[in-house]
């Protein structure tokens, strides 16, 4: 009798039985696509995917030879941890025999977001997930209503499921079935065997391999093909939200034997899909299948996040983000269509950003048959506060609306202004509905780049008031330090005092060697510009004067004039920032001189600039080593050439804010003496009999 349980089994040996109406609707093409709980025994890595519960049940006789009972069951355990269990039962009787198997699976998916090396180093992984079964396999059989026996065993299924491209329209998938077994009293092998109370064992199901591919072009479409020891093809279509038709076929590599066809469909009614499938092989009975599934999607959020595209961050523009939010850029209404991404040209061609993005933007879409008001959160550790930054307070999207939404505010900490390099951060994107914030949220996860704190990119001139702080100990000890030793002169001069005081800083500043290619600061082009805070500069002009080897071109134009703004508005100067095509100047407020006034001094108007109504010395700042009066007229004759705009730094960090990076080091002062050398030579200048 134990011959005929194994002569019967034997029959089952040559792959696990196929489960689950929709796979078999389209030609059992479905490792790569495994997006329902027939997933647990196809490919469990997609279990994690699926992403709601969900129950399948399924009766019919395949073939009309062999009784099948299928139950399949999901529960979600977080975002992206899932388990499930399903039952398979088959029974074959007759007048004589009885067969009947049992396999039960207990399944486990996992999708990382991150593979972590360090604090920081990490890679984004959230294109792959993983899965694993552990299957217990019985059978029994009787002979003439007489028990012969029964044997179980336990098998292991492994699956891996990778969407290399953006909204999963590529999908990969692989199953290792069968691939470890407990045999019992031989160990851990490949395959599920079992052993019969005569002694004898055998591989019931041995292992096998699968690997699939699943191409979704459009929203309603999905085309499928697996290759193990047969190929199969299967498509989809999804004419209407309630309906899906779908076809397959299967055919075996090794045989002459003609395909199996199929043809199948699904009916969507709220919570309850009804699936049928019909299958048409070639030397067995056609077989009309139907099957039952219910979900509840109160795990899965309201809306859908699409892609999210984020522009350069710079964390001198902290100030900026947090207190100017971006009402200009505008929320943009699109089709109801999802694009087929290939690469990152049509990532930015169908994700594009608008020019008035200083942040990033989101698009999203409702799923819902309602309108939602949503609010979006970004959690970046470190960087970020543990309970996120809003960057979107209040967006309403209208029923099965997708739209694109500037991000318009971010807070950093000021941890990010000890970033002296560009760093790849982790950013985990929250969308929640905040009309009922009891709902699952959506969220998702993505790397993005915070440049290193002197960097930035120069389209608007008024950015570089951020790196101009007149509370930085160091300029203010340098620049005072200056002024003490000419008290005296000061207080006696009959020479105007800003510009008195403006030619002694930019005199004590001389040595400093300017780099006459400026190639960083082409305005509008999009490059990035890396400048020094004016205390940077100072302590290279420190290690250029005291011949240190090291010290190399100390700045170029916007260097020099944020230090040189710097230094004045630390003593009560008030300056402005003058922007000429690829070049920064700076202007000085020759102490609330009026434009009447001038005029009625005869001062000529080719000596200064307007500003508000009142007179303003340019400079030209990359001449500190030229002496002030030629970086005047050089200047002077800048702006008679090309004059773009102006602004005053207290426009400017109205707009941007500005950034104080402490710093306990000192300047040595200048001598007095050389200083007096240059200021000698200034007072020569026919120019200062305008101003006594």
């Amino acid at each position: 009798m134990g011959l005929l349980l194994i002569m019967i089994s034997s029959s089952w040996s040559t792959e696990q039985v196929p489960v689950g109406v929709r796979p078999m609707g389209m030609g059992k093409a479905f490792v790569a696509v495994a997006d329902d709980s027939c997933a647990i025994s196809w490919n469990p890595a997609g279990v994690a995917r699926i992403r709601r519960y969900e129950l399948n049940m399924m009766y019919t006789r395949l073939f009309d030879i062999i009784a099948m009972s299928y139950i399949s069951g999901i529960v979600p355990a977080s975002e992206r941890r899932a388990m499930g269990i399903d039952w398979t039962h088959i029974g074959l009787s007759d007048e004589e025999i009885n067969f009947a198997q049992d396999e039960v699976n207990f399944s486990y998916s996992y999708q990382p977001q991150f593979f972590r090396f360090s604090k920081w180093l990490h890679i984004p992984v959230d294109f792959l997930s993983l899965g694993v079964n552990i299957r217990y396999f019985a059978h029994s059989v009787s002979y003439d209503k007489n028990f012969i026996g029964a044997v179980s065993s336990l098998g292991t299924d492994i699956g891996i499921l990778i969407t290399p491209l953006p909204r999963d329209t590529v999908r990969i998938g692989f199953a290792a079935t069968d691939v470890l077994g407990l045999h019992t009293g031989r160990g851990i092998r490949s395959g599920t065997s079992v052993k019969y109370d005569s002694g004898a064992s055998d591989t019931v199901l041995p292992a096998s391999y699968t690997i699939g591919l699943a191409y979704q072009p459009q929203r309603n479409w999905l085309i499928a093909a697996d290759v193990n020891d047969r190929i199969h093809l299967g498509a989809e279509f999804s004419p209407h939200r309630a309906l899906d038709i779908r076809a397959g076929l299967e055919k075996d590599l090794h045989t002459s034997e003609s395909p199996t066809y199929s043809v199948g469909g699904t009916i969507r009614y709220k919570w309850a899909n009804f699936h049928y499938a019909y299958i048409a092989p070639p030397t067995l009975e056609d077989t009309l299948l139907f099957s039952l599934s219910l979900s509840s999607d109160f795990q899965k959020p309201p809306v859908e996040i699409e892609q999210i595209q984020f522009t350069n961050l710079y964390p001198v523009l902290q100030y900026h983000y947090a207190n100017k939010p971006n009402y200009t850029a505008r929320e943009m209404p699109l089709d109801d269509y999802t694009p087929v991404l290939y690469s990152g040209a049509d990532l930015n061609r169908h994700y594009p950003l608008e020019l008035e993005d200083n942040i990033g933007r989101i698009w999203l879409r409702n799923i819902t048959n309602k309108p939602l008001s949503l609010k979006v959160k970004i959690y970046i550790d470190d960087y970020t506060s543990k309970r996120g930054t809003d960057v979107i307070n209040q967006l309403h999207l209208k029923p099965h609306q997708r739209i694109s939404a500037p991000l318009r505010r971010l807070a950093f900490t000021n941890e990010v202004l000890k970033l002296t390099q560009n760093q790849s951060v982790e950013a985990t994107i929250e969308v929640i509905d905040i009309t009922d914030e009891s709902r699952r949220k959506a969220r998702t996860s993505t790397s993005l780049v915070i440049y290193g704190r002197n960097s930035i990119q120069l389209d608007d001139i008024a950015k570089l008031a951020v790196f101009i702080s007149p509370e930085n100990k160091i300029v203010r000890d340098f620049s005072r330090g200056v002024l003490n030793q000419y008290k005296t002169e000061l207080s006696q001069t009959t020479v105007n005092r800003n510009l008195y005081t403006a030619m002694l800083l930019f005199n004590a500043l001389h040595g400093i060697v300017y780099a006459l290619t400026d190639p960083n600061i082409p305005f509008g082009s999009g490059q990035i510009d890396t400048i020094l805070f004016p205390h940077e500069m100072l302590q290279a002009l420190a290690s250029y004067r005291t011949g240190d080897d090291t010290a190399q071109n100390l700045g170029d134009c916007d260097d020099s004039t944020a230090l040189y703004c710097a230094l004045l508005e630390s003593v009560g100067i008030h300056t402005a920032l003058i922007q000429q095509p690829g070049h920064v100047l700076m202007a000085f407020d020759a102490g609330g001189l009026t434009l009447e006034y001038a005029q009625e001094r005869g001062i000529p108007d080719t000596l200064y600039i307007a500003i508000d109504g009142y007179v303003w010395i340019p400079i030209e700042t990359t001449l500190i080593k030229d002496g002030f009066i030629h970086a005047w007229k050089t200047a002077q004759n800048e702006l008679q050439r090309d004059f773009t705009n102006s602004i005053t730094l207290q426009q400017a960090w109205e707009k941007y804010g500005t950034v104080n990076i402490p710093g306990e080091w000192s300047l040595p002062i200048p001598a007095k003496e050389h200083i007096d050398e240059k200021i000698k030579h200034d007072f020569a200048s026919e120019w200062m009999q305008y101003f006594r």
